[in-house]
């Protein structure tokens, strides 16, 4: 299954660990190329002095040994170099630290301050200035335009720039590992709305759905997505209020006709010599009207839903009205009803079966419920329809 939790902790933490390592790259970066700069002053600061201090002594380069042991550039040092070289690479003069070696040559031209990283005789790594300079006190000219190459170990430098490199992956390997239990528990506190709602959603079934999501404290992102489950939930609920109220009305609108037809069976179960075919008649009169319950209950069950197609023709009311009137006409007699009509010709663009129901339902529930011995007035104009009787149960 998936979990969005799980994918945005993935998801951040392959983020972070993006973000970290570009930080770290960057750091490091800078961080070096500092060391460089400083490593470089330092190495151009030793260049400066041994160029202020060779100099031309009878025809001959020469460097004071004081000097050279003051800078390091002794035997015992070890750590700075240098080699003066004439314009045809030939090797002039040499610090004490080289003893018998030579640093490498250069390639690529005669330099103006060029720096760039060598490998010294014994091995190890340095890094070294090239300098073209004049010898002092060389009146001749003898020593001039000659490359001055000054060089220090670089092993210190190398190291210090390897321990950054660890310290600032270590740094982000820690950093990363601390930040995926804060991403988790920054995320399980920012979704928990989310879980709420899940359980809250998860606890209404067909029993209570008149049930609403609380939108008050609902996080703006989650508020459209409440709005439209409270709105489905209102539909829902309405669905089946007109279930229930669909089912009530099937009951009480069938429970007499099924009444009589059960008197008539249990009346021809006992006595076979009265199902004549005026009983039959009366059966098939009670299937009728039980058709009639039945369409009119499926009728209104549609139009409550919003499906029943509505069909506009010119329709003569009063012919319905009259229809209708006939056909409860035997009922109101049987009840002790006196229905009285008056209708005038009156065509309207309707429909000729919500007009039908509607005048069914009207004088239907008047014969039905009205007093015995009063009477059902039935009028229709232009104007209006109207059906009123007498109802004394009823407060106003």
């Amino acid at each position: 299954m998936k979990s969005i939790r799980g994918h945005l902790v993935r998801r951040l933490t392959l983020a972070m660990a993006v973000l970290l390592t570009a930080c770290g790259i960057t750091v490091w970066t800078l961080g070096r190329e500092a060391l460089l700069k400083q490593f470089d002053l330092t190495l151009e600061a030793k260049s400066h002095i041994i160029r202020a201090g060779v100099e031309e002594d009878d025809r001959e380069l020469e460097m004071e040994i004081k000097l050279e042991k003051q800078h390091g550039f002794d035997a015992d040092s070890g750590q700075f170099f240098f080699e003066v070289r004439s314009p045809s690479g030939a090797s002039l003069l040499r610090s004490a630290s080289l003893q018998n070696d030579h640093l490498p040559a250069l390639k690529g031209g005669r330099p103006e301050d060029l720096y760039y990283n060598l490998t010294l005789p014994d091995g190890g790594p340095a890094r070294a200035v090239a300098s073209v300079i004049d010898a002092a006190d060389d009146k001749k000219g003898l020593f001039r335009g000659i490359t001055l190459i000054t060089a220090r170990r670089s092993d210190e430098f190398e190291s210090t720039v390897r321990l950054l490199r660890w310290l600032l992956a270590a740094t982000g390997a820690g950093t990363l590992a601390l930040m995926v239990p804060l991403i988790r528990h920054s995320l399980r506190h920012g979704l928990r709305p989310l879980g709420q709602l899940a359980e809250r959603t998860a606890a209404i079934d067909a029993r209570h759905l008149d049930t609403r999501l609380p939108t008050r404290d609902t996080p703006e992102e989650l508020r459209p997505v409440v709005i439209t489950l409270n709105d489905l939930l209102e539909r829902l609920h309405e669905s089946f209020a007109r279930e229930r109220r669909f089912s009530s009305d099937v009951a009480h609108e069938l429970r007499t006709p099924v009444a009589e037809l059960k008197s008539l069976a249990e009346l021809a179960t006992q006595w076979p010599e009265e199902a004549t075919p005026e009983a039959f008649a009366e059966v098939l009169a009670i299937a009728g009207e039980m058709e009639t319950v039945v369409e009119r209950l499926r009728f209104l069950a549609r139009a409550e839903e919003g499906t029943q197609p509505v069909i506009l023709n010119t329709v003569a009311l009063g012919d319905i009205v009259q229809e209708t009137v006939s056909r409860l006409s035997a009922l109101a007699e049987e009840r002790g009803l006196a229905l009285r009509m008056e209708a005038a010709p009156v065509e309207l663009l309707t429909d000729a079966g919500l007009w039908r129901m509607i005048a069914a339902n009207l004088i239907g529930n008047a014969v039905h419920h009205a007093p015995a011995g009063s009477t059902v007035a039935v009028s229709l104009t232009s104007a209006f329809f109207k059906v009123s009787n007498q109802a004394p149960l009823l407060t106003p």
